[in-house]
């Protein structure tokens, strides 16, 4: 016998769509979750509570909790601006909190009128591209659950409205632009619209998902979350560089009754949520060159940091980049170094790579210090690090605004100063 918590199969908010995991087994019995739902879990046992009631006392009777209506009002930002229009509507009823059925149904007044939970998603299709679409297949009327085991259930919502907001769900332009190559070693504040839940609900929350690569399991800015909120952060570290990841902001509108005779909760779901697209900073693992004869940053991605060991007085890992204009910042840190060492962070002009700005890494401040320019004008720059010790340790350059796509420029793109194009020759050369 096995405690089951069942849910959505569809990957869209954490609600209704964690992986199938084991929890443990106790007493001989599985406690299996398909799906985690934070907003409701002040509803339900705790789980350990639940595991431990499975392990002193084994369910001998099925059990039934919780159903649930969802509905799906799906964006997808693809610029700065929010989104005007849903890109799909989705209904899914296969969340449920209960165990020991033998069969789930649900009745309802479409034109497929009965079918499986299991259906769903696979023969029944949930998505369709116009709200009229939507509706034909899932009109306004009762939708029955038939759950068949020792007790059965029969439990039923009407469904006669739609409970979404007029307001679309939308990252700001600011985050939009800046998730754009954004560098994962340092912490990022995403941003978003104000929610407001609709007049009719009985409540609402907001949940933040990311993707890696699209595909789950989901990684957890912020769920159940209160519906003032307009942010999260993703930690440093948080994610991995070069990768293309998907986040999704989602906002419920849910109505929630008591079935008074069973005690069963009722509930239906109303999600927005839009959804964006992003891929990290790379990060480049590479040996620089002296202050005379900087290494150029290739990359076809936009560059967050820049990594390598450097070692023995008079050691030099200078870099050369190219810089759009703005505001430009750099952080050095070194790892392993002994405690009288310390070490020359410089930026500045290809051949000099010390006119910018400069900074002494030692135990004084944890051989780490930041160079920042309010206004670095368009041009090619060299920056790096000069050492006084006679260890190996590694070290970092991480730049706080990404660097963009490192290729050659065109040889009028930029004047190089005191190196000319011929520094260019010599660099293309010895990469290849």
């Amino acid at each position: 016998m096995s405690i089951l918590i069942s849910c959505a199969t569809r990957v869209m908010s954490l609600s209704r769509n964690l992986e199938t995991t084991i929890l443990a087994g106790l007493g001989g019995y599985a406690f299996e979750i398909s799906c985690a739902n934070f907003r409701r879990a002040a509803a339900l046992p705790a789980i350990p509570a639940l595991l431990a009631l499975g392990a002193a006392t084994p369910l001998q009777a099925s059990t039934l909790s919780q159903v649930y209506l969802d509905f799906f009002q799906d964006y997808s930002q693809r610029t700065a601006s929010a989104p005007t229009a849903p890109s799909s509507y989705v209904f899914s009823p296969t969340n449920y909190f209960g165990s020991g059925f033998t069969s789930e149904t649900l009745t309802w007044p479409g034109p497929a009128s009965t079918a499986p939970l299991s259906a769903f998603g696979s023969s029944i299709p949930e998505g369709y591209s116009t709200l009229a679409a939507f509706q034909a297949a899932f009109p306004f009327g009762t939708y029955a659950f038939n759950f068949t085991g020792s007790p059965s259930y029969s439990e039923s919502i009407n469904y006669a409205q739609n409970v979404f907001k007029s307001s679309v769900p939308a990252f700001t332009s600011g985050t939009f632009n800046g998730l754009q190559g954004m560098n994962p070693a340092n912490a990022f504040t995403v941003n978003f619209n104000a929610f407001t839940p609709n007049p009719s609900a009985s409540g609402g929350y907001i949940d933040i998902l990311m993707y890696k690569q699209g595909q789950p399991p989901a990684i957890v800015l912020g769920s159940g979350l209160p519906t003032t909120t307009t942010s999260v952060v993703i930690p440093a570290s948080k994610l991995l560089a070069g990768t293309q990841y998907s986040i999704e902001v989602d906002y419920v509108s849910y109505v929630q009754t008591t079935d008074g005779a069973t005690g069963v909760l009722l509930n239906q779901d109303f999600l927005q949520d839009t959804s964006m697209t992003f891929t990290t900073a790379s990060t480049l693992n590479t040996q620089g060159g002296s202050p005379s004869a900087p290494v150029y940053l290739f990359s076809a991605q936009p560059v967050g940091q820049v990594t390598g060991t450097i070692s023995g007085p008079g050691s030099e890992d200078y870099y050369l980049f190219g810089w759009g204009g703005g505001a430009f910042s750099a952080t050095a840190s070194i790892t392993g170094a002994s405690a009288g060492a310390s070490y020359l962070f410089s930026e500045g002009a290809p051949g000099v790579c010390a006119d910018g700005g400069s900074a002494t890494l030692n135990n004084g401040d944890s051989f780490s210090s930041t160079i920042a320019v309010a206004n670095l004008a368009a041009g090619l720059y060299c920056i790096g690090l000069n050492a006084n010790s006679g260890n190996d340790p590694a070290f970092a350059l991480t730049f706080n605004t990404p660097l963009q796509a490192q290729t050659v420029p065109e040889p009028g793109g930029f004047i190089l100063p005191s190196l000319g194009l011929g520094m260019f020759i010599v660099l293309r050369l010895a990469k290849r």
